[in-house]
């Protein structure tokens, strides 16, 4: 659907951010009406409706709407992430487009579990996609020692995969969810990124929220650092407990069904009596 600009192809990109769980009909249908001028959708992050700790029982239904709307890639953002794996993989249940984040590994491994980029060709035009996303826990913090997952530096991150990618692609487009004076520096430091797309939220939220809640530096940690220390020990009793009592549900129903069994039985055998 590319069209052309004088000599130059033009690709068309629809872009979304932040629905928070609120793409419903109406908005998927004004979507889908853009989508079919576009040739590449690409989706910021914080699409889902559980917050960070949030553990959901199914699957959101904002990941079907996107696979509907020919979702081409999107990066993750806080919400669809989580410290504990399983809770992780809960949040992204039901996600069938790719989903991209170039500074997420697994802290054991070292492996990142998800695409890190991605190239497309539109109409003969090679696009490169990089992708991240804002530090949840890094390797300075003592909330690692909790988390299952490890961030590595974004800008830091995409620079490197920049740099791999430009030879490759005649347009490179960074997704980011690391906050605007983030996205700033990051333009200023990777000039091979021809097109950002990127989420709304405030530059630096961990540290704003820390101020507010009075977390101040003392014993060699910063603010910050002591409040996502405590967010993340919180994350892992919220997972902790989920997984108990998720156990005990299921010892309650294996226990049910010989119970219903031996009824069953005992009805049978008093049904043979009759005859």
């Amino acid at each position: 659907m590319s069209d052309t600009f004088g000599t130059k192809p033009v690709v068309k990109i629809l872009h979304t951010n932040d629905f928070h769980g609120k793409l419903d009909d109406r908005r998927q249908s004004q979507l889908a009406a853009l989508r079919e001028q576009a040739d590449l959708y690409f989706d910021c992050g914080d699409l889902i409706a559980a917050g960070n700790l949030a553990i959901p029982i199914r699957p959101d239904p904002s990941w079907p709407r996107l696979e509907a709307l020919r979702c081409s890639a999107s990066v993750l953002g806080n919400r669809e992430t989580h410290v504990l794996e399983a809770p992780w993989r809960a949040k992204l249940a039901g996600a069938r487009h790719p989903l991209l984040c170039g500074n997420l590994r697994q802290k054991k491994s070292g492996e990142y579990p998800l695409p890190r980029t991605l190239e497309f060709d539109v109409a003969g035009t090679k696009v490169g996609v990089l992708a991240v996303m804002v530090p949840m826990v890094t390797e300075r913090m003592a909330s690692k020692a909790a988390s299952a997952y490890v961030w590595d530096p974004p800008i830091a991150t995409a620079v490197s995969l920049a740099k791999n990618l430009r030879d490759r692609v005649e347009c490179l487009v960074a997704l980011t969810h690391i906050g605007y004076s983030h996205d700033r520096q990051l333009a200023e430091e990777a000039p091979e990124i021809d097109i950002y797309l990127f989420t709304n939220f405030a530059a630096d939220p961990y540290r704003q929220l820390a101020e507010r809640l009075g977390y101040a530096t003392r014993s060699g940690l910063k603010g910050v650092e002591r409040f996502m220390k405590h967010y993340f020990l919180v994350a892992k009793d919220v997972g902790d407990l989920t997984a108990i009592v998720c156990a005990a549900l299921e010892e309650k129903q294996a226990k049910a069904k010989p119970v219903l069994n031996r009824f069953l039985g005992r009805l049978g055998r008093g049904k043979a009596k009759l005859d």
